[in-house]
């Protein structure tokens, strides 16, 4: 791989990482008994999603969830036309999975416990 296509990775997983950083809850304010409605706010509550974040996120989160890109990520989630948008939907679902189980991996109390049970304490 040539030095531009390093970058341009390494500039999708910066935008990946701040993306399922920022939209890690997203799920808990989705109604999944109303998929298939052309109108993802009628299955997304944006309102009670961006009063999950703290007054730094707001004005970000605020005029992010204006724009196309959630409402088309949130569509294809709901309705996928093809296998494409599936896969998708489900890396970013696992990405999240992986950022939460690493967050909890890494908390004091877990790493207390995991040493107790390393070969170094046997």
């Amino acid at each position: 791989m040539d030095q531009e296509g390093a970058i341009i990775l390494k500039i999708r997983d910066s935008f990946l990482k701040a993306f399922v950083g920022i939209f890690k809850g997203y799920r808990n304010f989705i109604d999944e008994s109303k998929y298939g409605d052309p109108n993802f706010e009628h299955y997304f509550n944006k309102t009670k999603f961006l009063d999950s974040f703290n007054k730094d996120y707001k004005p970000f989160v605020s005029q992010f969830i204006q724009t196309q890109i959630l409402q088309r990520f949130l569509d294809r989630k709901a309705n996928p036309q093809k296998s494409e948008d599936m896969l998708q939907s489900r890396f970013f679902d696992e990405q999240i999975i992986f950022k939460s189980n690493r967050s909890l991996m890494a908390s004091p109390q877990v790493l207390t416990l995991l040493s107790l049970f390393s070969p170094l304490h046997s």
